[in-house]
């Protein structure tokens, strides 16, 4: 999968490399928004807003 990271370039993400939704989603908001997110309580948040879940994260 290509992505744009922060900085605009594109990226090649392999989706196979992660074992579960949670890990990718870890590296790509860090590759796309530089932001670095908790793996207890902030990840199930934004899985649920990706999901169209919840209105806000």
């Amino acid at each position: 999968m290509y992505v744009r990271n922060k900085s605009g370039k594109l990226v090649y993400i392999k989706k196979e490399r992660y074992s579960n939704n949670r890990d990718f989603y870890i590296d790509l908001w860090r590759i796309k928004y530089g932001m670095k997110i908790a793996k207890q309580n902030d990840i199930n948040n934004l899985i649920d807003y990706v999901n169209g879940e919840k209105n806000f994260v």
